[in-house]
């Protein structure tokens, strides 16, 4: 959960490996979970990939070691709320 009480999704830029997480509720974006309801960081996702980003697969978040950070599964409805976002790319 991101501070706004959204939920924080695994998202994989476009260019390179990088995996972070963002929320479609708020529009933030971490390099690590958030912690719910506090905010240190303020970031657009276009931060950490510049070129546009996407949904994580699965088997990207496995292959990244991230899997023990997975505590629910994402549903369409919370992806398509990224297309307002800038930078996502279905």
């Amino acid at each position: 959960m991101c501070a706004s009480a959204g939920s924080a999704i695994f998202m994989k830029a476009r260019v390179g490996d990088v995996i972070f997480f963002a929320c479609p509720e708020c529009g933030c974006a971490w390099a690590n979970p958030p912690v719910p309801f506090q905010v240190d960081t303020i970031d657009r996702p276009i931060s950490f990939a510049p070129d546009g980003f996407r949904t994580a697969t699965r088997q990207e978040i496995d292959a990244a070691g991230l899997s023990t950070l997975i505590r629910g599964e994402h549903i369409e409805m919370s992806r398509s709320r990224f297309l307002r976002i800038e930078g996502y790319h279905r």
